[in-house]
């Protein structure tokens, strides 16, 4: 409606004087305004946060599978092995979804930028800012374009001929110690079910889901499981709340 009010006014233009309009008032009103604006860019901010997590997840598994295909290990019967092919399609999934949610807020955040009634605010550090979350949303799509073609060449094949079912089992944490405001952010598991993923309260239905901090796995809504800090791509179940590595560093 804003383009078509706009497009309309240019149209008309005649040389004259210009007079505030009900149609003026309704563009302004439609128009994004610098605080809105920040607020999306936060919220991107947010979206590559667990888009990130996914990913990372998503690569130290593929890693752990390169390491064992590089010793030799191909075998059906290897548990290192299967355990990580068993969980990258949920955390495939997860990168995905989340990656297409952070681009997707990055074109919202660049629409709004752009308006006229924002356009002369981002200067300085704002534009840095925001130039700076665009190009980690654009990122995303050449990360998971090569996550996904080594899924497709080594893992899917693995996959098909073993056919290895997905159990609980720990993470793939950081080798070096994290910083204080690294365990606040997400971290991407598999959860299995049936059950309530706990202090979250999303369900675990074999998908993989985001986490801030420790987290278990409980038969239902009750928790009735104690959470343990938990590591990028560990399988959480029900028989064991500790399956992310209780203690493990991220």
């Amino acid at each position: 409606m804003a383009r078509g009010i706009l497009a309309f006014g240019a149209s008309c233009w005649l040389g004259l004087t210009p007079v505030a309009s009900a149609a003026d008032g309704a563009v302004a009103a439609l128009a994004p305004s610098w605080p809105e604006v920040q607020e999306a860019a936060a919220q991107l901010e947010a979206r590559l946060a667990e888009s990130d997590a996914a990913l990372r997840a998503l690569a130290r598994v593929h890693n752990a599978v390169g390491a064992r295909l590089a010793e030799g290990a191909a075998s059906c019967a290897d548990d290192a092995l299967m355990g990580a092919v068993a969980r990258t399609p949920a955390l495939g999934a997860l990168a995905r979804a989340r990656g297409q949610a952070a681009r997707a807020q990055a074109a919202r955040v660049a629409t709004g930028r752009a308006a006229p009634t924002v356009a002369p605010l981002v200067v300085g550090e704002a534009a840095a800012r925001l130039d700076a979350l665009e190009a980690r949303a654009a990122a995303i799509a050449g990360v998971y374009a090569g996550l996904a073609a080594y899924e497709e060449r080594f893992l899917a094949p693995l996959r098909a001929r073993c056919r290895p079912a997905l159990a609980p089992a720990p993470g793939l944490p950081d080798p070096t110690p994290i910083a204080p405001d690294e365990a606040r952010k997400p971290v991407a598991v598999v959860a299995l079910g049936p059950g309530v993923v706990c202090p979250a309260g999303l369900p675990a239905v074999g998908e993989a889901v985001l986490v801030r901090g420790a987290a278990c796995v409980a038969a239902d809504a009750a928790c009735g499981c104690t959470p343990v800090p938990v590591s990028p791509g560990a399988v959480l179940g029900p028989a064991t709340a500790a399956g992310g590595g209780a203690g493990a560093p991220r």
